[in-house]
């Protein structure tokens, strides 16, 4: 990414205070409120600026003014800015006025202007900035941890949970457990759950460990099963918190047995283990419904898609989706001591902690539903990483300086391979596991590789493994 200088000041009106702000470096600006004064709202806006108390029918976000040189004019009501080098999010203050700030960016040929009437601020997206300091590779090293040729044979998920240094506990959702001849599985049959140990953070020396239920017949079987005997659980995101394991269970209904999408979520169970150091097969699961979930046919409201333990909280991410306005990130917290107790839970709104749910603001747009938020030493900023609008074959980075943002403008950091083989497959689940990484400037991430026509998973034995790529911060 260039790092020639632009440079802008800007005045603008933020009650009866003129505020004059300086922006310095190749920088992408996230603005959190706009007015268009004189302008309809744009096309082909997206999540790239967050708008929030707008007062006003003319308001759009940024999404459309990210081609090279193209630029447009808004009344800046707030604003924080992304440094592409550094992916650094920072609350604009007020700075001494620069000798020269109307000098011309050398960055795509733009100068940065300011507006003669003080209020306007023009801005213009450099093309390209979508990952250009983001590096990623594949890590073959890790894909090869987790196939083999008989018993457990891949699965989805992939979400996993460090028991102790060196331990790492593998989730995964539907799983396919059989023999591969060929290059295809043979007598496989797909359970809904299983999990796995993975022994050592060095995929050089680490070895792996499965685990499912069993039949009464020794015919192979999901892990966990729903305490009320409705359907079945998809393992979501899991946490340590004062000795137990914490299991969020999505529970999942049938709706087409030949559909790859034929089927429903009905809720999410919290799943509490006493004992996590035993052996999966061997865990006393008690399980509680949770009582915040919706889901609705014109709204859903599920949570589990990420949990991040800090500061004495389990932070709760999860996803709100209306119909035809796609999916979005929310958040929840409950204390480490009291993870289990839904009264001591509360939900980020715009402006604080709510306990009503539905007060939960929209934190982030197009999300996947599932993901991961890690911390990064490196980059002292919190890291989400997803599946661009949860079926792509774009993996998306963005970062915040606090679990509930602002969040960055999405950053591609990788894109499957696998997603080219054919037009029947599909990637998806994207997240990051920061106890495997080797050093703080990177993050290994997985993803899975599924086809939409049920019978290739069995025919072609390359799909549906835990896929790993090493993505370098930048």
């Amino acid at each position: 990414m260039t790092t020639s200088m632009i440079r802008s000041r800007v005045n603008f009106q933020t009650g009866s205070q003129s505020k004059c702000l300086q922006f310095e470096g190749a920088e992408k600006f996230h603005i959190v409120g706009l007015r268009f004064p004189q302008h309809p709202p744009l096309a082909g806006a997206d999540e790239n600026c967050d708008i929030s108390g707008v007062q006003s029918s003319h308001f759009a976000t940024c999404a459309a003014n990210r081609q090279a040189g193209k630029s447009f004019a808004a009344e800046v009501v707030s604003a924080t800015y992304v440094s592409f080098s550094a992916v650094r999010h920072q609350t604009l203050t007020t700075l001494p006025a620069m000798p020269n700030w109307n000098a011309p960016s050398k960055a795509l040929g733009k100068s940065w202007r300011h507006l003669a009437a003080g209020l306007l601020l023009a801005v213009s997206f450099v093309a390209g900035a979508n990952g250009a300091d983001w590096t990623a590779a594949s890590a073959p090293e890790f894909d090869q941890l987790f196939q083999r040729t008989n018993g457990w044979l891949g699965a989805d998920g992939d979400f996993a949970v460090a028991l102790t240094n060196g331990l790492t506990l593998w989730l995964f959702s539907d799983t396919l457990v059989g023999e591969v001849r060929d290059g295809r599985r043979v007598n496989a049959k797909m359970i809904n759950n299983s999990a796995a140990w993975q022994h050592g953070n060095d995929p050089a020396g680490a070895r792996v460990e499965f685990f499912y239920g069993q039949t009464a017949a020794g015919k192979p079987a999901s892990l966990i099963t729903p305490a009320d005997g409705k359907g079945w659980f998809w393992l979501f995101d899991g946490v340590l918190a004062q000795g137990k394991l914490y299991l969020f269970l999505t529970q999942v209904e049938r709706t087409d047995g030949k559909a790859v999408f034929g089927f429903r979520l009905t809720g999410t169970w919290l799943g509490a283990v006493a004992n996590p150091l035993a052996p999966p097969t061997q865990w006393r699961v008690t399980q509680k419904k949770i009582p915040f979930v919706v889901a609705g046919t014109n709204e859903s409201r599920f949570f589990g898609s990420a949990l991040l333990a800090t500061n004495g909280f389990v932070y709760i991410f999860g996803t709100r989706e209306h119909q035809g306005a796609g999916r979005s990130m929310i958040l929840g917290r409950a204390p480490e001591t009291n993870l289990g107790d839904f009264s001591a839970w509360q939900f980020r709104t715009r402006d604080g902690w709510s306990t009503n749910a539905a007060a939960a603001a929209d934190l982030c747009r197009n999300v996947a539903s599932e993901y991961s938020v890690t911390w990064s030493p490196a980059l002292q900023r919190y890291v989400l990483i997803c599946t661009e609008n949860g079926l792509s074959d774009k993996i998306l980075a963005r970062t915040a300086v606090a679990p509930w943002g602002p969040w960055s403008a999405a950053a591609i950091v990788y894109r499957c391979p696998e997603a080219k083989w054919n037009q029947q497959v599909f990637c998806y689940a994207a997240k990051a596991h920061p106890m495997l990484a080797a050093g703080t400037n990177e993050l290994i991430v997985t993803y899975a590789a599924n086809s939409f026509e049920l019978g290739q998973l069995f025919n072609d034995a390359r799909l549906y493994w835990p896929r790993f790529a090493r993505v370098n911060l930048p």
